[in-house]
């Protein structure tokens, strides 16, 4: 299962929104050293775990999470509120773009785990959600 097929789906969905740019771990790990460097909303994806479930040492599930960070930038007004209005509107198309959807190489469809506040700075916000998706893994004998 390939980043780059998170990545697509996502940019397809984000039409209508601010996020302008999505991008992979490498490009998360950078953010958040400097989140101020950021020129623009911007959503990242990374894996974040494997779960395997009990084999026989043949074929097996792996539940793999995968994290979705949306960093929105300059919210317009004092309270935050057009800000966290943004965010909902990213977050129902992150929800629109992957929940029931079925990567390539995926034993069934994604699911959503759940969401929580990353980051809440002046002028920004980070809302971090977890997705998985099973995947059926194969050892050289299976």
């Amino acid at each position: 299962m390939a980043l780059n097929d998170w990545i697509e789906r996502l940019r397809d969905g984000y039409a209508g929104t601010a996020v302008r740019d999505v991008r992979g771990a490498a490009s998360l790990a950078a953010a958040s050293e400097q989140p101020e460097a950021l020129a623009a909303d911007a959503v990242f994806v990374a894996p974040a775990s494997e779960t395997a479930r009990d084999g026989d040492g043949g074929p097996q599930v792996v539940v793999r999470e995968m994290l979705v960070v949306a960093a929105l930038r300059d919210p317009s007004d004092a309270l935050g509120a057009d800000g966290m209005t943004e965010l909902e509107r990213v977050v129902a198309a992150t929800h629109a773009a992957l929940i029931g959807w079925r990567p390539p190489d995926a034993a069934a469809l994604v699911v959503y785990r759940r969401g929580q506040l990353l980051r809440f700075e002046r002028r920004s916000v980070w809302w971090q959600m977890m997705f998985a998706v099973p995947l059926l893994v194969r050892g050289q004998g299976g």
